[in-house]
């Protein structure tokens, strides 16, 4: 599929700028976005063996992400490692909005009710995902895994009430101490290496 700025480059060498340029631009937008839609849910499946409860969180973990308050608001540029070939491969690289919305649609797409996040029963030792009224085996979640922990700090902050940072179609159970538990794994491990 070509690139915004490679159809510009084609349209302006043959002949076509200004207000024809742009609506042939924006003519052209939907396409390329649905092409980044499928190109994301194929890499997602592909790194998970084709399991679609597994892929979806690939895309809700790339959401997420990593970096950012205190390490864990998700702000930070990186994608998750199964989306890097995806465009320039960076959030805030040029093409990054257009990648985050299509890989947004893309979680969409494979989960359609939403997600539950269960931290129930864990010990800390990750927690569950799970799509919505589908028939389909949970995804385990290590607590090291990419993103696990910007996740498990939102199921904690959810948990005791607060404000949410993400605003997507994600249901968090498990009690603030199981989300602690998870939170904390961590530190634990860290302190249990020294």
């Amino acid at each position: 599929m070509e690139t915004r700025k490679e159809l510009e480059e084609r349209l302006l060498l043959a002949g076509v700028p200004g207000r024809a340029l742009e609506a042939l631009l924006k003519e052209t937008g939907l396409a390329r976005h649905k092409w980044r839609v499928t190109q994301a849910i194929d890499a997602a499946l592909a790194a998970t063996d084709g399991c679609r409860t597994a892929a979806a969180w690939v895309l809700l973990s790339d959401m997420y992400g990593v970096g950012g308050k205190g390490g864990v608001s998700g702000d930070g540029t990186s994608r998750h490692p199964a989306l890097e070939r995806l465009g320039k491969g960076r959030k805030q690289a040029t093409d990054g909005e257009a990648w985050s919305a299509a890989i947004e649609a893309a979680f969409h797409a494979l989960a359609l009710n939403g997600v539950t996040l269960d931290a129930s029963g864990t010990l800390g030792n990750g927690f569950v995902a799970r799509l919505n009224y589908v028939d389909e085996p949970p995804e385990v979640v290590p607590p090291t895994s990419w993103a696990a922990q910007t996740a498990a700090h939102e199921g904690l902050r959810r948990a005791i009430g607060l404000d949410r940072w993400f605003n997507l179609p994600v249901q968090y159970t498990g009690t603030a101490a199981e989300w602690a538990a998870v939170v904390n794994y961590e530190e634990d491990d860290e302190e249990g290496a020294e």
